[in-house]
């Protein structure tokens, strides 16, 4: 039996739960709401790495004007909070019994701006606070979502 045989013989079999997985999805009514739910239900930990990961090389009078800046040489940003506030742009792409949403998560960040103290006397700080900054952080994201209700992040 050739592949083309086999498959119109199994044709049904192997369209079916293709075809019922399309039905669900479209009555799923994936919108920002939901995403935002799912995400923030299940990837809270996934996104304050990206998060994270965005700030982790920054340097910190990056944030600051350029009079403040000249008093500050290398240090670090620390991520003080992460508010989530709404998904936009959400596109749900059906592959088989799948479907891969995509979207753009908005949040908004607090830092807290940590130089290095290079002329430090005995017991003084090597990294002193020296300011706050909050961003607003639009991070991109896309997952699978089927009928376990579940997002598995692509990476």
């Amino acid at each position: 039996m050739t592949i083309d045989e086999f498959y119109k013989t199994k044709k049904d079999d192997i369209e079916k739960p293709i075809f019922e997985f399309q039905e669900w999805i479209r009555n799923k009514s994936i919108d920002e709401s939901l995403v935002f739910n799912l995400l923030f239900d299940s990837e809270v930990d996934k996104v304050y790495s990206e998060v994270q990961s965005k700030f982790e090389n920054v340097d910190p009078s990056a944030f600051v004007d350029d009079r403040e800046a000249a008093n500050v040489l290398g240090g670090y940003v620390d991520i003080e909070e992460v508010e989530w506030y709404e998904c936009e742009n959400i596109e749900v792409d059906v592959i088989g019994d799948h479907a891969v949403v995509s979207g753009i998560l908005l949040l908004h960040v607090s830092l807290d701006l940590y130089g290095y103290n290079s002329a430090r006397d005995p017991g003084d700080e090597k990294f002193p606070h020296y300011g706050s900054v909050d961003r607003d952080v639009r991070l991109y994201f896309n997952f699978l979502f089927d009928k376990d209700e579940t997002p598995k992040v692509l990476r």
